[in-house]
């Protein structure tokens, strides 16, 4: 490192507060005042409880700075002498996206002490000596390159409430405010947009417009829609990144890619639990307990996709962060383990129907198609939503956009597939929906009250 006392360039990004009252006033303030980005921001402690607690991670190349302006301390309400305190930063370097230095090192000792002793190389520990204002410019060297965790430590006794502010800036050469794996996302997300863009127009041409022997139902057109918002949340993503990586802040964008996001999210879920309850390709109708899984799904949805989108813009050093981005991750996964519940079902109905004379044949090769999208749907979760997660949590600095491109492979290939088995051509065979006088609706009855669920791969023998 080289270290200089200078001025601090500062953008105000939003403000990371205590945990708030209320959810809602929570995802409100963050959608119509802004969100902190962990590339430029303000973060404001108020009494936190926590002592030692991980502040920021960026990639950075050789050349890079960190900028950090340290002010306002307060110990117990500033009713303790700030000469007697021991406060400051750690700055760690790891290859990866790792930050669980403060829990490895639970023990009564400072982490000051354990520093010095297991010191690595490009590591430093800035002690606070000025307790009005500390400013620092932290330069990386050509042999330095690799991810930077920046730490906020306290050696008072547990129960001390600390309150600061800290201005940090964050960039590579030529300013790239992106992360170093993070530089190409927007290039991805333009590629991925105008792939989804070729994708749509090859789904409206070849299968939405009017012809011989097409039946396009419904659920035909709420897929389109899906398509659509899923091209534009990508492609304003990119122009969010875009700007992101060139000024250190995106401006109205986040906005606009938030509603985007917001729009595709539920659309997905609600395409998914249609599609799997068999709206429209096996009845014509939705039964109660359909309808309760997407009342039961698409609130959760619009919450978890609104708080998630924002807490992971948020800096990590404020005290909700982590706390609530586990909490929206099991959310989200809640809701794609609920939407399963109407293929379940479905595929349990067919099972029974597929022994029906007269019926056997068409409505076993509807079972094998439902079991064929029950596995499809388990196998997006699983890509999206763990290995993704896996991805960018070992990932070395340079590669942490794979976790994006497989994320966004996986939904691609997720959307042709789908689209591939529920097409409305003459000659696919789960498209020759039951009337209203095929489907014995006492059946359906019987279904939903029924209280065992049988997986939906058993075969019986």
């Amino acid at each position: 490192f080289r270290f200089r006392v200078g001025d601090v360039m500062v953008a105000k990004k939003g403000t990371a507060t205590g945990p708030s009252w209320c959810l809602v006033l929570l995802v409100v303030a963050c959608v119509f005042f802004g969100s902190a980005h962990a590339l430029i921001h303000k973060l404001k402690i108020r009494e936190d409880l926590r002592g030692s607690f991980f502040i920021e991670s960026f990639g950075f190349e050789a050349g890079g700075k960190l900028k950090m302006n340290f002010t306002n301390l307060k110990i117990d309400g500033g009713n303790q002498n700030l000469e007697e305190a021991r406060v400051g930063f750690i700055i760690k370097r790891t290859s990866v996206r790792y930050h669980g230095f403060i829990d490895e090192h639970m023990t009564p000792e400072c982490l000051f002490d354990i520093q010095n002793r297991v010191r690595e190389p490009f590591e430093e520990t800035i002690v606070i000596t000025d307790f009005n204002a500390l400013q620092r410019e932290i330069t990386v060297r050509v042999d330095g390159t690799s991810f930077y965790n920046v730490y906020f430590v306290s050696c008072q006794k547990p129960g001390t409430q600390i309150s600061f502010d800290l201005d940090m800036e964050m960039y590579n050469p030529v300013l790239d405010y992106l992360s170093t794996g993070d530089s190409v996302l927007p290039t991805l997300y333009t590629f991925f947009s105008f792939v989804y863009l070729l994708t749509a127009v090859w789904w409206i041409w070849f299968y939405m417009r009017p012809g011989e022997g097409r039946q396009i139902y419904r659920i035909h057109y709420l897929m389109t829609i899906l398509l659509l918002l899923k091209m534009a949340a990508v492609f304003f993503h990119a122009v969010e990144m875009h700007y992101l990586k060139i000024n250190g802040h995106p401006g109205a964008w986040s906005i606009v890619y938030f509603i985007f996001a917001l729009m595709k999210g539920v659309m997905f879920f609600v395409v998914v639990g249609l599609i799997g309850s068999g709206w429209g390709f096996i009845k014509p109708f939705l039964s109660d307990k359909d309808k309760n899984i997407l009342l039961f799904v698409i609130p959760l949805q619009v919450v978890d996709n609104i708080a998630l989108a924002i807490i992971e813009e948020t800096a990590p050093g404020s005290f909700i962060w982590l706390t609530w981005v586990d909490i929206f991750r099991i959310v989200d996964i809640v809701c794609c383990v609920a939407v399963l519940a109407p293929i379940v079902w479905s595929v349990n109905h067919l099972k029974q129907a597929s022994q029906v004379d007269g019926k056997a044949t068409r409505n076993f090769t509807k079972l094998k198609l439902f079991q064929t999208f029950y596995l499809t749907v388990i196998s997006f979760i699983y890509m999206t939503r763990i290995i993704v997660y896996l991805l960018d949590s070992s990932l070395n600095f340079r590669w942490t956009w794979m976790a994006v491109f497989v994320s966004e492979v996986s939904t691609l290939v997720f959307i042709l597939c789908t689209g591939n088995m529920f097409k409305p051509v003459a000659d696919n065979p789960f498209l020759k929906m039951d009337t209203e006088r095929d489907v014995e609706l006492n059946e359906f009855k019987d279904r939903d009250s029924a209280p065992e669920l049988h997986h939906p791969l058993d075969r019986d023998d």
